[in-house]
């Protein structure tokens, strides 16, 4: 299996100390890509921008502009919908073709990128919240040479700007900032654009209003002139293939009432169900958008190569917009993408099978995809053809090599299962689950870990040194021996381990300290994750210790017990526990309920505010700062005492009471800023109290009115 090497890059989270700023600001979970978003074709500068806007003669205000490609309504077409594919915005777009040019502006709407979809189109129908508006033109009488497509960008009172934000890396300058997506390249010497396109109108990813005349049926005709004005507007070839094969032949879109057909495959990926697959999951959904304007073609299945395969799990390069690769890994398309193109070991059993350990032929069992990984140099992707428990069977603790026992992660793998609530790694009670060896880069996605039985510390996972990332993943019932830490997970040895929408609990039992995670020496980040019903001697929930770091935002520590002190969180031996937009409550020991830190030996638990803390009237030995608050009554009345499976991904979630004190708490800003996923990959916020206003929720969980709040759920 022929793959390039991967870096092992700490990518600055080697520093214990995070900083409290960036902790609370919430940085973007995995993927970590080399590069900032949307920098394929160069960062710019604002000497640049001002440079490209002299060469184009931009008009200095949007009024200046409107007045000139906007004389009237002549020949002009309106469409208003939210690009859930890639940018997540409400979008008000505004197009008008004449001899001598296409010009095109969209006033973008919402609290900014991937901000809840049903909101944001609403405000883009209704013109509410407006953000800066990015226009385009297209100058017929200088087809083919440079600058015969131009960008604009104008801020919400019409002043001309050379940057501005598209996602949560801040702002970034025209006119690079464009072309990634738009196509072509700039040439600094003559402030000059080539090769760029108009993007056509793909219907089928966006998102509508409900409201009468905005549903995607009212605006299909206009959408159909749209492409219209892209297709004469002599973009890419690949645009305008695209655009025929929507409407059903060459020149098709002209036909007043052609609706665009959001099944149409090329013919190209017609073959197998692989390449039918690899279109309609990967292709259509994440790489399309862009790529159709790009010199880089991804026509064929063999075009998606192994730069691809670089550029995808190695890099993290691509997709290349926030939204887009958020989307991405938060799908199937990751373990689609590998598996049609040849790049994964497939598990296609759920024994754990002995000798021969290859999986050149099927059956390839899991014991046996991770023996063949750890004889790879390079990044393994291992996935998963069936669901089901996999189950160890293989007696024999005290090795490395996953010959018995555990299944020991040697290089770099990112292991993709089919979701919490598919695919079941089972400890058995043999050995605990999996032990990552030093100095590797392991991402594990969709898989529940559980039945992990440990005579040393880390009774599911035990991280020795490297950089773990759990995605969309639940560990429960997993135990140490009596004396060793970490019932669920151990994170030794200077490990810098990344928990994102998963559940620790229920179930995990710790010998010691940390009963479901055990943080020792190490660098710990959880965000809109669960932490719940976990025991151990001290730090119920999860102990902090040996100098380590462990930050947590917008997660849910609850109904975890310490039989010592430290029912929630302990915290130790000079160590930093960092908490914001959580709820820290409804845990139990005879000494702190909640939290217990050791202050004589310089650690701290800092609060970064709306913090949800304690029970019945106490903190529980949580330090409180302003925007915290203090549970007044049992956690039942803050949120739901079981646990919930969410069932697009499997995680398990307390949801939010409906008149609890966590929702609508966090006001817009640095602890309530987009893109914001809770632990079920909804976006946030959602305005849960439905009365207009627009905050986040603490904890976990985003509520959705909708939803039903079940007080007690048998676990």
């Amino acid at each position: 299996m022929r793959k390039r090497a991967w870096l092992f890059r700490l990518l600055g989270l080697a520093c214990l100390g995070l900083g409290l700023a960036a902790a609370a600001a919430g940085a973007a979970a995995y993927p970590y890509p080399v590069n900032p978003y949307l920098s394929r074709k160069g960062i710019g500068s604002l000497a640049e921008a001002g440079e490209y806007y002299a060469a184009i003669w931009a008009p200095a205000t949007f009024a200046d502009w409107y007045a000139q490609y906007f004389p009237n309504t002549t020949n002009t077409a309106e469409a208003r919908y939210y690009n859930a594919a890639d940018l997540g915005f409400g979008r008000e777009m505004h197009c008008r073709e004449e001899f001598a040019f296409t010009a095109c502006y969209v006033v973008n709407h919402g609290l900014g990128a991937a901000a809840p979809a049903d909101l944001a189109v609403q405000d883009a129908v209704a013109g509410a919240r407006a953000l800066p508006t990015v226009a385009m033109v297209y100058n017929y009488l200088n087809e083919g040479n440079p600058n015969d497509v131009m960008f604009y960008i104008y801020d919400v009172a019409g002043a001309l700007l050379q940057q501005v934000a598209l996602d949560s890396q801040g702002d970034k300058a025209l006119p690079h900032l464009c072309l990634p997506c738009h196509g072509g390249t700039y040439d600094a010497g003559s402030n000059a654009v080539s090769g760029a396109s108009f993007l056509p109108f793909d219907a089928g990813s966006f998102a509508y209003s409900t409201e009468p005349g905005y549903t995607r049926a009212d605006q299909e005709e206009v959408l159909r002139r749209l492409n219209a004005f892209v297709y004469n507007s002599f973009p890419d070839l690949k645009i305008k293939a695209l655009i025929d094969g929507w409407y059903g032949g060459v020149d098709a879109v002209y036909t007043p009432t052609r609706t665009l057909d959001d099944g149409y495959l090329p013919a190209a990926f017609n073959g197998s169900d692989a390449d039918r697959a690899l279109y309609t999951e990967v292709a259509r959904p994440y790489c399309r958008g862009c790529h159709v304007a790009q010199g880089y073609a991804l026509e064929t299945p063999a075009q998606f190569d192994l730069s691809t395969f670089s550029s995808v799990y190695q890099d993290n390069d691509m997709p290349h917009a926030e939204v887009t690769a958020h989307n991405f890994w938060s799908s199937r398309a990751p373990a689609i993408l590998a598996r049609s193109r040849g790049w994964a070991y497939r598990v296609t059993t759920l024994e754990d099978t002995p000798p021969p350990y290859n999986c050149d032929s099927a059956p390839c069992s899991l014991r046996e995809a991770i023996i063949a990984a750890n004889a790879d140099p390079d990044l393994s992707v291992i996935v998963f053809d069936l669901d089901g428990a996999f189950t160890l069977a293989r007696a024999g603790t005290g090795e490395d090599l996953s010959n018995t026992g555990d299944l020991d992660l040697r290089t770099d793998v990112i292991l993709l299962g089919n979701g919490a609530g598919r695919t079941v790694l089972d400890g058995n009670g043999l050995d605990r689950m999996l032990h990552i060896q030093p100095g590797v880069h392991i991402v594990i996605q969709g898989v529940t870990i559980r039945g992990g039985l440990a005579e040393d510390a880390g009774g599911g996972i035990r991280n020795d040194g490297s950089l773990l990332t759990l995605n969309y993943s639940v560990l429960r019932d997993n135990h140490t021996a009596p004396g060793f830490s970490g019932g669920g997970l151990a994170a030794l040895a200077g490990a810098i381990t990344k928990i994102n929408q998963s559940t620790i609990g229920p179930g995990n039992v710790s010998g010691d300290l940390g009963g479901g995670i055990f943080n020792g020496g190490s660098l710990l980040e959880i965000r809109n994750s669960t932490i719940s019903g976990n025991s151990a001697r001290l730090g119920g929930g999860l102990h902090n210790n040996y100098g380590s770091s462990a930050t947590l935002i917008h997660t849910t520590i609850t109904l975890n017990n310490a039989s010592v002190t430290g029912g929630g969180v302990a915290t130790e031996d000079a160590s930093l526990t960092n908490l914001g937009s959580s709820i820290l409550a409804g845990n139990t020991s005879p000494g702190q309920s909640n939290c217990y830190t050791n202050t004589a030996d310089t650690s701290l638990h800092a609060s970064l505010g709306h913090n949800l803390l304690g029970q019945d009237g106490s903190a529980g030995g949580c330090p409180t700062t302003a925007g915290d608050q203090v549970l007044a009554g049992g956690i039942g009345t803050a949120i739901a005492t079981g646990l919930q499976a969410d069932p697009a991904h499997g995680v398990l979630v307390h949801l939010p009471h409906p008149l609890g004190p966590v929702l609508d708490v966090i006001p817009l800003g640095l602890g309530c800023a987009t893109p914001s996923y809770d632990a079920r990959n909804l976006a946030r916020p959602r305005d849960a109290g439905n009365d207009g206003s627009l905050a986040c929720d603490i904890g976990a969980v985003e509520l959705i009115t909708h939803e039903a709040y079940l007080p007690l759920i048998k676990r």
